[in-house]
């Protein structure tokens, strides 16, 4: 591990330990499981843990087994991947997530993706075999919030918050529509099994209410670092 690697890792724990106590400023309700647990001091610094064991695994994996070494590269997944942790956080302990974060990383998003493309151009190599292609992120991120928006409004609401919309739009602007498409089997797959094993927990299956963020967060992210091992496996049986 060179300097660089060692100075981004430390700014990862940094950013992973801050994580959980940056949500209460996002949600206010004394109700709140969030807040109720931010109370038991105990409780607080497991979940700060949490972030740093999360952003420490993330280190691990960018900076000693794929070696990457640009700076930009590095800082850029460690930022969206953190701000990615803290919707699930924030959605695991209230089922609904704030709308400044999100707002900001959509921004964060576009703003990326056009100095890309005006810099570098369309293509860029994040690491070995793995791309960032801007153009096509655009034109996803775009797609996947008109889709969600259009479900939103015909369902008025019904199953999903107007919040999904901007989610969708993030995950479009990061993953691209090969990595969304194969992000989406892994999203519903893991969120139907959990799903139908708490309600058979409960007795009942009609009515189990879970998050759905955190499924989002983590089949985004596990299509974004281990694309290149997804891919030759999806590509033999899917046409993407």
């Amino acid at each position: 591990m060179n300097t660089t690697q060692f100075v981004l890792t430390i700014i990862s724990l940094a950013i992973g330990y801050i994580i959980y106590p940056l949500t209460r400023y996002f949600d206010t309700s004394p109700q709140s499981s969030m807040i109720k647990a931010l109370k038991a001091k105990d409780k607080m610094i497991l979940y700060n843990l949490s972030g740093v064991v999360f952003n420490g695994l993330l280190s691990t994996y960018l900076f000693i087994y794929l070696n990457i070494t640009n700076v930009y590269t590095g800082l850029l997944i460690i930022i969206v991947c953190s701000a990615l942790l803290f919707l699930l956080i924030e959605d695991l302990f209230t089922y609904e997530i704030s709308l400044l974060p999100v707002l900001s990383l959509v921004a964060f998003g576009i703003l990326i993706n056009l100095c890309v493309w005006s810099i570098i151009g369309n293509e860029v190599m994040l690491w070995e075999d793995s791309y960032f292609y801007s153009v096509n992120n655009l034109i996803t991120g775009t797609v996947a919030a008109l889709v969600i928006a259009i479900i939103y409004f015909i369902t008025k609401g019904k199953g999903i918050g107007f919040g999904d919309v901007f989610l969708a739009a993030i995950v479009g602007l990061f993953l691209g529509w090969q990595k969304l498409f194969i992000a989406f089997y892994i999203i519903i797959i893991s969120a139907s099994i959990v799903g139908i094993l708490l309600g058979v927990r409960r007795g009942k299956l009609k009515g189990t209410r879970i998050p759905f963020v955190p499924f989002i967060v983590i089949g985004s992210i596990i299509t974004f670092l281990f694309w290149n091992n997804i891919y030759p496996v999806v590509s033999s049986y899917l046409p993407i």
